[in-house]
């Protein structure tokens, strides 16, 4: 899954507090706020296929990268 921080931000946001997630099903990509971004956040949901998957601040890092 790759996550791309948008720099112009989603048309209700204001600039710099929208973040976009790749779902790793289907490859729609959708915006959520920086909260789903904590290891704490809840999984997040596709809104186009509804596929239930952790983001990548959840997911353990690889030592070589």
């Amino acid at each position: 899954m790759r996550i791309v921080k948008d720099n112009v931000g989603a048309s209700w946001e204001k600039r710099g507090n929208t973040a976009w997630l790749e779902c790793p099903a289907c490859r729609n990509w959708f915006p959520v706020g920086p909260v789903m971004l904590r290891a704490e956040a809840p999984a997040a949901h596709c809104p186009q296929c509804h596929h239930e998957f952790n983001t990548a601040a959840r997911e353990p890092r690889s030592g070589g990268e």
